[in-house]
This record gives structure tokens, C-alpha cells and sequence, in this order.
């Protein structure tokens, strides 16, 4: 079983859709259900079946993702101590930000990431805060940069938290109404701010 094979297979069932899969490991349509077929051709059984809520695993299907998760962690970990012994670092890094994050302080964040770590490859995801988390906690990505929300919501122990960078939030709104003691409530009653 290909590396590649089992990557597309697990975000198949991640998604529960070919659409999304394909999305998500940057293939066509087709070459994900080709991929999911020579799968099925190899093992000798159909890993999913289609319901109203998408793709489902078969018992086959249920039966091989955990090994399929726990061979690309090994393949990974091969891959890293075969690059460990020619003294360079090596691997892949998946980043998740937000799209402001991802055009107005990654580009130099990353060149200079880059300048030091040239072995690494590194694939960049654009989403909201709520989709980071779940890419981050599903292990889609492996971090993730967004606006921090202090008194939001506790922070998830699942998670390391780190401040990178803050900036001063503006009001710009129309004379005799930029007053500072405006709450969010109120705020998103003006007709323009």
C-alpha cells in the first residue's frame, strides 16, 4: 500500500466526500476515486458505501484506518531518520491561517523559516478560526495561526497556545459617533463602521 494511497483513503473518510477529499490532498476528482479503487483492488474489498450523509467506511474500510493513520506516522518517522543521517532537516510542515494572517504576516514569517529550514516542505491552508481548530485537533495541520480572543472561551488543553504578534484594533466610524465605549451589541446596529 503506497503512502499516497492511504493519504487519500483517510481524507476520504475524513470528509465523507471525494469533492472535499480532493481539496484537501490537491488532486482532481477523478485521481481521488482512481486512487480509492486501486485501494479497493489491492486489498480485495470496497472500503466505502454512499448514504444520504455521504461516504460511509465499510467494515473493511473501518478495519484499515487505524493502521492506515498509524503507517503514515511510521512512514514519516523513516523519512525524518533517513534525512537525520545526512545532517539536514527535512520533512513537511502543514500551516492553517487565517487569510489576513496568511497575507499580512506570513510571507516574511515563511521566507525566513524557509532561509533556515530549506528541507522543509510546507503546504499553507486558508480558513477560519473554528475550521483551524478542527484541521489542528483532527491532525490535518500541524499549526495554526489565528486572532486570539481573550474571555472568548477557556483555551483547549489539547492545544499549545503562543502569542506571535498583537496589533491595536481601530473604530473608524462617521464624526460624533467614534465614541470608545461602544459594546459589540451596539456596534452592530450602526449602518456603518
Amino acid at each position: 500500500m503506497h503512502p499516497r494511497l492511504l493519504k487519500t483513503f483517510l481524507a476520504v473518510a475524513r470528509t465523507r466526500n471525494v469533492t472535499r477529499a480532493a481539496a484537501e490532498v490537491n488532486l482532481a476528482q477523478s485521481s481521488v476515486s482512481d486512487q480509492i479503487q486501486a485501494l479497493e483492488a489491492e486489498l480485495g474489498n470496497s472500503l466505502f458505501t454512499r448514504s444520504r450523509q455521504g461516504l460511509e467506511l465499510t467494515p473493511a474500510g473501518e478495519a484499515l484506518k487505524p493502521y492506515a493513520e498509524e503507517l503514515l506516522v511510521l512512514t514519516g518517522e523513516a523519512q525524518a531518520a533517513v534525512d537525520a543521517t545526512t545532517g539536514k532537516t527535512a520533512g513537511r510542515l502543514a500551516i492553517g491561517a487565517l487569510e489576513t494572517i496568511a497575507s499580512a504576516r506570513l510571507p516574511a514569517w515563511l521566507a525566513d523559516f524557509r532561509a533556515a529550514h530549506s528541507g522543509i516542505d510546507i503546504r499553507l491552508r486558508i480558513a477560519g478560526s473554528g475550521e483551524l481548530l478542527r484541521r489542528l485537533g483532527d491532525g490535518e495541520i500541524d499549526v495554526a495561526f489565528c486572532f486570539d480572543r481573550p474571555g472568548a472561551s477557556e483555551p483547549e488543553e489539547r492545544f499549545a497556545r503562543r502569542t506571535v504578534a498583537a496589533a491595536p484594533l481601530v473604530l473608524i466610524a462617521p464624526p460624533g459617533e467614534n465614541r470608545a465605549n461602544f459594546d459589540l451589541a451596539e456596534l452592530a446596529e450602526k449602518r456603518f463602521v
